[in-house]
């Protein structure tokens, strides 16, 4: 940035990793993703077998790293959101549903 005695000085500014970023989805892959969440029971967490991403990957073909970002993206805009539940192991574990089904189709 100029300043107006002709100095010129760094400014930060937001960055965000490309890495980072939802992937960009083609026409049909919303609803693929849509009826594929909504068809099962799945965990928040990647390390679990049953992680809301695999169902993801599966029908768009996205990277393990894209469904990681496009999970993040959907629970920070309300498509998805998380709730606890116990398995069957009694212990308490994040799981991940749809929100407000209705509303994402159109």
């Amino acid at each position: 940035m100029q300043l107006g005695n002709g100095d010129n000085v760094g400014v930060a500014t937001g960055w965000t990793h490309p890495g980072k970023r939802a992937p960009s989805l083609e026409e049909g892959q919303r609803e693929a993703i849509l009826r594929a969440v909504g068809a099962g029971s799945w965990r928040a967490s990647v390390l679990a077998n049953d992680w809301v991403g695999k169902p993801i990957m599966e029908a768009t073909g996205l990277s393990k790293a894209e469904a990681k970002a496009l999970v993040r993206d959907w629970l920070k805009c309300g498509w998805l959101e998380e709730f606890g539940q116990k398995g069957d192991d009694r212990h308490h574990h994040a799981c991940v549903r749809l929100a407000q089904a209705g509303d994402l189709l159109n």
